[in-house]
């Protein structure tokens, strides 16, 4: 199964409840208590068979040894579209995603992916994670 979603923020304080930021300001109190929640939400849905399409904004530019261990917990095949946020400078992070691209494309038939092609593009899908919305494909 193919999963899409972005926006994810790990280690981004300003998307707590009351934080200030004009951000999603998700109803969480702590960031360990989002990290915990987003993790069981997204290993309750994808298995380390799917691949997950990861469309920018894995973090806020967090912490590698937080990051590092937070992708690390994540089921599935990962695939990233390095969004303005992402800070990949790190070599461990960058092992954890089968694939890492600027920008693409997905053309896709009802009998699966037929074609991936690069594009120039910015695109969000801001949630509260208590809501993790996956979009997916056959």
């Amino acid at each position: 199964m193919n999963y899409y979603i972005s926006d994810l923020h790990f280690c981004c304080a300003s998307q707590l409840a009351g934080s200030g930021s004009g951000y999603d300001e998700r109803e969480y109190k702590t960031l360990e208590e989002m990290h915990a929640d987003m993790l069981a939400r997204w290993n309750r849905k994808v298995t380390n068979g799917d691949t997950v399409y990861i469309l920018g904004d894995i973090s806020k530019r967090g912490k590698s040894e937080e990051l590092i261990a937070l992708v690390a917990q994540l089921k599935g095949h990962k695939i990233l579209v390095h969004g303005n946020h992402d800070d990949l400078s790190d070599y461990r992070l960058r092992q954890l995603f089968e694939h890492i691209s600027w920008c693409f494309v997905i053309i896709q038939s009802c009998s699966g992916m037929v074609s991936i092609e690069g594009i120039s593009c910015c695109m969000g899908i801001h949630t509260d994670p208590r809501r993790m919305c996956f979009f997916r494909t056959a």
